[in-house]
């Protein structure tokens, strides 16, 4: 295969292309999975909540009030004053008046300050807060 002396060599084209089926599937594996689990993960929030041998079936669409140990008040994720959450809470009511609010109070929280944040919902426009309990164990 010599022509004259020279031999040509034939360059061959690699063809490089990425393979995103794999990536994909994993996408979509960890995107289920933070949908299934988003539910049940709550931010900044750790209550230890008063226990009951009757408590309230409440609404799984509630707006939900956490008050920790220490009494400071959570709400959508958010550490505010009393005033901050009012405010809010006045504008939520404007846009769905007959929307379900649930407080979360730890069991060592102050009853004044849980009576304080219960006031402040009412200010806002709501009438009715839903203490949220758990079940007591025998």
């Amino acid at each position: 295969m010599q022509n004259g002396g020279i031999m040509k060599r034939r360059k061959s084209e690699t063809l490089a292309e990425i393979n995103i089926t794999s990536l994909v599937d994993v996408a979509l594996v960890l995107l289920i999975v933070f949908m299934i689990a988003a539910p049940f993960i709550r931010a900044g929030t750790k209550v230890v909540l008063p226990k009951a041998e009757t408590r309230e079936k409440h609404p799984k669409e509630s707006m939900i009030i956490f008050v920790n140990q220490i009494g400071q008040v959570y709400f959508d994720g958010q550490n505010m004053t009393d005033a901050e959450l009012k405010q809010r809470l006045e504008r939520i009511y404007a846009d769905s008046p007959d929307a379900n609010v649930l407080l979360e109070g730890d069991v060592d929280a102050a009853y004044g300050r849980i009576t304080t944040v219960i006031d402040a919902v009412r200010q806002a426009g709501y009438e009715n807060v839903g203490l949220v309990l758990d079940k007591l164990e025998r």
